[in-house]
């Protein structure tokens, strides 16, 4: 944040579309926007992984998809916690 905040006051470089990226910045409406757009990808992209984690390991594909997408990399760690059912369907087959 204060490299951000030394690039908007001119004190590293001079270059010219840093101070039209910092007037973007201090308009209110772009930095709202822009950080829910940034927060929505990463939801949809943790989505995604948990669904493919999920699907690997045998679990239910839409519930953790979902946990994905409300909760983002905070739910990364607990598809890992659950037990993989795809290897218990393999141990009682043999």
């Amino acid at each position: 944040m204060t490299l951000i905040w030394y690039l908007c006051q001119g004190k590293i470089g001079n270059l010219r579309y840093i101070s039209v990226i910092c007037e973007l910045l201090n308009k209110q409406k772009v930095a709202p926007i822009m950080m829910e757009i940034i927060i929505s990808i990463i939801c949809i992209s943790c989505a995604w992984l948990l669904w493919g984690i999920a699907d690997k390991r045998g679990l239910n594909t839409f519930f953790w998809a979902v946990m994905g997408a409300v909760f983002g990399p905070f739910a990364i760690p607990f598809v890992f916690l659950t037990k993989d059912k795809s290897t218990d369907s393999r141990e009682s087959q043999n």
